[in-house]
């Protein structure tokens, strides 16, 4: 009979000190969140949320993580463009608490959040196993040829729990198409093309380019660098989306050329395809296979299947994401 083993819970909490920056920083996040609550207009909560997700990027890139800033900043600004777009639909404002009904409603959230957040800093702080962490920094080079461990994670060590996640935002952006196209007319509005500005559609034709040209680069240099098919694939979207916006969405999908849901469609195709080569090997699926190319100018290229995957995520996103903001885009102008 096995005894078993018994761990001692520290409950006292040693933080680390704080340099100014980051006091500044947590300032601007508690400021802003008090202001999304306290403002009338719904713009201006949005661009209240704008800056607590804009802080948190910059907390991320003080305490060493470019990938989540890089993800954060775009999933931040293709946030604001869609609730600013569903928010378009919902009727005006009315207050139905009184204001001791609101001052208790605060009172419980802020007991709530300082709680949750204690019980964060102390489950950080208690060690009951040796953390894998270092599995993936000592193995993400050698048996996955990445430098980028994040990455290396996502496409290869952990890449069934991806194909599960994105299996999952596929069918988000499928529901999210049949419910705003159902009982809706595909009557188009001319009024949505005279309220845009001639500033914004001259730059759109310049920027669209290259956020599509940029979010192939984050795409291709994922695997050893801060990047990958996920936050490429958002900037990809945040291209389209800001084409659609300066013109219309007609003009959008005429760019894509195909349905954008088509996208989300090849994309998860292609990622669950990728594993099925390591089963060809006689490996588990979805085991990373790898060949070396020496080519003129790149001599002793490996290319593997998790890149082959992170393309499928990278046309996933840019399916799911661009469906939802045209459906939501075409519905206002309806």
């Amino acid at each position: 009979m096995m005894a078993a083993k018994l761990y001692s819970i520290d409950l006292s909490l040693s933080l680390q000190p704080l340099h100014s920056i980051d006091v500044l920083v947590a300032g601007l996040i508690i400021v802003a969140a008090i202001a999304t609550t306290l403002v009338s207009s719904r713009f201006a909560a949005i661009a209240s949320l704008g800056v607590v997700g804009y802080a948190m990027a910059l907390l991320f890139i003080l305490y060493g993580a470019p990938d989540l800033a890089i993800t954060q900043l775009i999933i931040e600004s293709l946030t604001v463009v869609l609730i600013a777009l569903a928010f378009y639909h919902l009727p005006p404002f009315h207050h139905r608490s009184s204001r001791r009904s609101t001052i208790r409603d605060a009172i419980f959230a802020g007991a709530a959040g300082l709680m949750a957040g204690s019980l964060t800093l102390l489950a950080n702080q208690q060690l009951f196993a040796e953390p894998v962490s270092q599995y993936f920094l000592d193995h993400s080079w050698i048996k996955a040829y990445g430098r980028n461990v994040v990455n290396v994670i996502l496409v290869d060590f952990r890449a069934l729990d991806t194909l599960g996640e994105i299996t999952v935002l596929g069918i988000t952006g499928l529901g999210a198409l049949t419910l705003l196209t159902f009982h809706r007319s595909h009557r188009k509005s001319a009024a949505h093309l005279t309220r845009i500005s001639l500033i914004l559609r001259t730059a759109a034709g310049y920027l669209t380019p290259l956020m599509m040209l940029f979010s192939m680069y984050l795409l291709l240099r994922g695997h050893n660098a801060p990047g990958g098919g996920f936050v490429g694939g958002l900037t990809a979207a945040a291209g389209i989306s800001l084409y659609a916006l300066a013109f219309d969405t007609g003009k959008a999908r005429r760019l894509l050329r195909i349905h954008s849901i088509t996208f989300s469609g090849v994309g998860l195709l292609l990622a669950a395809a990728s594993g099925l080569f390591g089963v060809m090997k006689g490996q588990p699926y979805l085991t990373g296979v790898w060949r070396t190319f020496n080519l003129p100018f790149f001599p002793s290229l490996k290319i593997g299947t998790p890149f082959l995957f992170d393309v499928g995520v990278y046309l996933l996103v840019i399916g799911v994401v661009v469906t939802i903001l045209f459906s939501l885009a075409e519905e206002e102008d309806a």
